[in-house]
């Protein structure tokens, strides 16, 4: 369990149209887990990409990593 003073980037990604609810279930789950970890989300980053895609390849997972690493954050 994360400590109240935690800070968090969130990372959600689906990947076909299909999936579109998953960003919604994502979400739920991720705000109840903030809720009760009382960590504080410092931003979102969301893609639609297949799982195929090489993590390298993902814009939105590279910004949320390097914002991520500048903060210090989790």
């Amino acid at each position: 369990m994360l400590k109240s003073v935690d800070r968090v980037f969130v990372y959600r990604r689906t990947s076909t149209k299909k999936q579109s609810l998953g960003l919604a279930a994502q979400e739920s789950i991720i705000a109840n887990y903030l809720a009760m970890s009382g960590a504080q989300r410092l931003s979102t980053y969301e893609e639609k990409e297949s799982g195929k895609i090489r993590s390298s390849a993902r814009p939105e997972l590279a910004k949320a990593l390097a914002e991520c690493k500048a903060m210090k954050a989790t």
